[in-house]
């Protein structure tokens, strides 16, 4: 995957709020519609709607970035086609006319069961684009609430669809309404379009190795084998029989530079110490976690440090984690939960003397 930078701000619009979500927030924040604002997928005002929503970016004091638009499900039209091939330009295009809006935009996508066709009222992203863009976001992409299911992320918008979208960005972008469709964008494995393509070649090649692997295991086992001669000890000999070597046991595989640059790393500072988290963040990067950052959190000193870690780390990963943190904070707590935005998130309490 390409690797953006600054990571996205990724929001969610549904039919009555917005969702919004960024590396650096546990849970998502949320930003209701009022009545006047939007109402049955149309705007109703776009200057309160602009002013309100401006006034929460403000708040929220989040730095420009690329945007991510994820489309609820229930505030767009789809139509499913379940064909082998692409539907006909006239179906198409009849679907679209039925949709109530005027500014439309439309996208089809390849899914397992045929084609979907999505339709949607392009005002109701272009405004938040606007909004945003005049806060300095750039549009990475949009994309319809469904494709979400094909990156296994929760149908329910949360810290945990947060933290998958980020991990599949350039399939997002793929099948974004900004992306035309393609085979890139299809649903389906880019490897099914691969297979069908080059099947001919794939067969030869496949048959080929068979024959050879059939060859070389005659060769192997028919061909004659030579018995080696015994050789007579002189007479005065003596057979020398060295003492056994004791087993050395085998270490336990340490996590290669790969994996430990792939491990995503919060620390929040909250022992009211400047700069604890910085110093933090080092010893991280030294032990090989990359993909590190830093904050600030509400100040814990009558506490201890915890960490709080995804069950599905490698058991490698937790302990060099926890041997490394241990050095800083010995008193440190440790628990696992799923649902969080990074894969290890460290909150700073209050430092030994």
């Amino acid at each position: 995957m390409k690797k953006i930078s600054p990571l996205p701000v990724i929001i969610n619009i549904a039919r009555d709020r917005l969702f919004l979500c960024t590396h650096t927030l546990t849970d998502p924040v949320v930003f209701p519609f009022t009545p006047t604002m939007i109402s049955d997928l149309e705007i109703k005002d776009k200057n309160e709607l602009d002013a309100k929503l401006g006034e929460f970016m403000q708040k929220t004091q989040i730095k420009p970035s690329p945007l991510v638009i994820i489309l609820a499900e229930h505030i767009y039209f789809h139509k499913d086609f379940p064909k082998v091939a692409p539907p006909a330009e006239e179906e198409t295009q009849k679907f679209i006319d039925s949709v109530p809006f005027s500014n439309v935009s439309s996208k089809l996508f390849h899914t397992p069961d045929g084609y979907r066709l999505v339709v949607i009222n392009r005002d109701i992203y272009e405004i938040f684009e606007q909004v945003f863009d005049r806060l300095g976001f750039q549009l990475h992409s949009v994309v319809p609430g469904f494709v979400l299911g094909a990156i296994n992320a929760p149908a329910e918008f949360s810290a945990q669809t947060c933290r998958i979208i980020y991990k599949k960005l350039d399939f997002l972008s793929d099948n974004s309404f900004t992306t035309p469709f393609t085979n890139a964008g299809d649903l389906h494995r880019k490897e099914q379009v691969f297979i069908q393509k080059y099947k001919i070649s794939l067969a030869i090649i496949s048959s080929a190795f068979i024959i050879f692997s059939a060859v070389m295991a005659y060769i192997t086992l028919f061909r004659p084998q030579a018995i080696p001669r015994k050789k007579a000890l002189p007479a005065a000999s003596v057979l020398s029989v060295p003492s056994p070597v004791p087993a050395t046991p085998t270490p336990t595989a340490s996590p290669s530079a790969q994996a430990l640059g792939q491990i995503t790393v919060q620390v929040l500072n909250g022992s009211g110490v400047a700069g604890l988290a910085a110093s933090v963040e080092a010893q991280l990067k030294l032990a090989g976690f990359t993909t590190v950052r830093t904050g600030n959190a509400p100040l814990i000193n009558s506490g201890p440090s915890y960490m709080v870690l995804r069950p599905d780390l490698p058991p490698a990963v937790k302990a060099l984690l926890t041997s490394v943190v241990q050095k800083v904070f010995p008193s440190l707590s440790v628990r696992e939960n799923v649902d969080t935005l990074y894969d290890v998130i460290l909150t700073t309490g209050k430092v030994n003397p």
